[in-house]
């Protein structure tokens, strides 16, 4: 029995502490860079054309750790209408810019995404660690 009581006092404080947690997502505007695990992202601009949205970013990744391969146009992801659009990959300038070249800079192209309607809100991923956008469009 006492047991029991310490046990639901225990899990009440938790809940109390999780209540109060100040963790909010910070969502950044077009031309905001930030580092996003070991690499640095910015959103320069977007636009709509016909039935895409066009995005131009900006992406310094880290000197060592990049998959082989990988393009500028994979961290990207789109959030619009509720639902999560990866980016289109006949498209777009970003499809075919590499990141594992040892890029001393920032690398610019232009990530294409399907439109939709709603709210457009742009993902970057590195590792476990994602920031995002609201963008202008």
């Amino acid at each position: 029995m006492v047991c029991g009581l310490v046990i639901l006092t225990a899990g009440g404080a938790q809940l109390i502490r999780l209540s109060r947690s100040q963790d909010r997502v910070v969502v950044l505007r077009e031309g905001q860079a930030v580092v996003v695990g070991e690499a640095q992202a910015r959103v320069v601009s977007s636009r709509i054309t016909g039935q895409q949205v066009e995005v131009t970013v900006e992406v310094t990744p880290p000197a060592t750790g990049v998959a082989v391969g990988m393009t500028a146009a994979e961290p990207w992801s789109l959030l619009v209408g509720g639902a999560l659009v990866a980016p289109q990959t006949e498209v777009g300038s970003c499809r075919d810019l590499p990141l594992d070249g040892g890029a001393s800079g920032p690398l610019r192209c232009t990530v294409v995404f399907g439109a939709g309607p709603g709210t457009k809100t742009l993902a970057f991923r590195w590792g476990n660690t994602q920031r995002q956008w609201q963008l202008a469009v």
